[in-house]
């Protein structure tokens, strides 16, 4: 089977969660071929928190198909909005929610649920063998 499209965020965590044993190398080998997985990762253990409240806001899940996602989270301009918005201290709480809305909104369910998570730094509720230490264990 040859498959054209580059796998989501959530694909990938859902893959290496399936695969206790090897999670850590699991996550360094992403690591390699999917650099801005690393930014999630480091994103999900660091102490930095988004001053917005992101359960507050109120997103519509448009249930698009894999293909048809008007946003993917393994790319450049959806880490600049993460990065330079969404974590930006200095940006404003009315520009983080109107941005994280519209990101949320365009974004394929599971990848939009796996990128709450890692907001809340909640993910191993999300994939329960992605542990914090294991993460950690992982960027080393």
């Amino acid at each position: 089977m040859i498959n054209t499209n580059y796998p989501m965020l959530d694909e990938l965590l859902s893959n290496i969660d399936k695969t206790p044993e090897s999670v850590v190398p699991a996550l360094k080998k992403v690591y390699q071929l999917y650099p801005f997985v690393r930014e999630y990762i480091e994103l999900t253990v660091s102490e930095n928190w988004s001053e917005l409240d992101i359960n507050k806001i109120v997103t519509v899940n448009y249930e698009y198909h894999r293909s048809l996602a008007g946003a993917l989270l393994l790319n450049r301009r959806t880490w600049s909005i993460v990065s330079g918005v969404l974590m930006n201290e200095s940006a404003s709480l009315v520009i983080k929610a109107k941005q994280y809305k519209a990101l949320m909104e365009m974004l394929y369910s599971l990848e939009a649920e796996a990128f709450k998570h890692i907001l809340l730094k909640t993910l191993p509720d999300l994939y329960p063998n992605l542990t914090h230490e294991a993460l950690v264990q992982s960027l080393n």
